[in-house]
């Protein structure tokens, strides 16, 4: 485990012994998320379970401050410093979180999140975007 792993264990189980709920639930989806395979976030997940930290997908509010990612494949030619390139698609095909038509943007919670979400191949060029949630 490198570094910021380490910080996310530690500050998480600081949280945990003071009964900070408000860290807590800031800090929880960090130290899931945290790894590089569904393994990691399945192991991780059944970690906070035993520890009595639950999940309500969907039913949180994102709070303002937290950081959220896209990926997408480096392409020649696309100038990823415009910010259109970071919108969401114009393409509205159904997937998991829209209907067809409806837009969508999808965001992960780390960089590994979004890796696996994308499919990006080992040693295969891509572009970071990083959003900042402004409101709860």
């Amino acid at each position: 485990m490198n570094e910021k792993g380490l910080k996310i264990c530690n500050d998480l189980a600081d949280a945990l012994n003071e009964g900070n709920r408000e860290k807590i639930t800031r800090l929880k989806y960090d130290f899931l998320y945290y790894g590089s395979s569904l393994l990691d976030v399945v192991i991780n997940y059944l970690a906070l379970y035993k520890f009595g930290v639950n999940f309500y997908f969907g039913n949180e509010t994102i709070k303002a401050g937290t950081k959220l990612y896209r990926i997408r494949k480096f392409q020649d030619g696309i100038d990823f410093n415009n910010l259109n390139e970071w919108k969401n698609p114009p393409s509205k095909p159904e997937n998991r979180a829209n209907k067809q038509g409806e837009a969508a943007l999808y965001l992960g919670t780390t960089e590994d999140v979004c890796l696996l979400e994308t499919h990006i191949n080992k040693n295969e060029k891509y572009v970071l975007g990083e959003y900042e949630v402004t409101e709860d």
